[in-house]
């Protein structure tokens, strides 16, 4: 699990090939891209790799989405932690 933004494409390749599965929000599309873009966007990602193709199928299942959640409970948890333990 990794916050957004920080895994790139090819870092999910890279960690698919080591049987890794990444757990990161897919950045949301432009809502007000024009058709142009839309079309372009949607040649690109039909040439992505598989493991990126796999990644996107992967985070729109709820699922997954209850799994990244998690993170922030526990980075959260470890954040008030760290916080405590500066504080005495």
């Amino acid at each position: 699990m990794v916050d957004t933004h920080y895994a790139t494409k090819k870092d999910i390749v890279a960690l698919a090939e080591q049987q890794i599965a990444v757990y990161t929000p897919v950045p949301p599309d432009k809502p007000n891209a024009n058709p142009e873009s839309q079309r372009k966007r949607a040649w690109q990602r039909r040439r992505e790799p598989d493991a990126v193709k796999a990644w996107r199928e992967r985070m729109a299942d709820e699922a997954s989405k209850a799994v990244y959640q998690r993170r922030s409970r526990i980075g959260a948890t470890k954040q008030r932690d760290r916080l405590a333990s500066i504080a005495l």
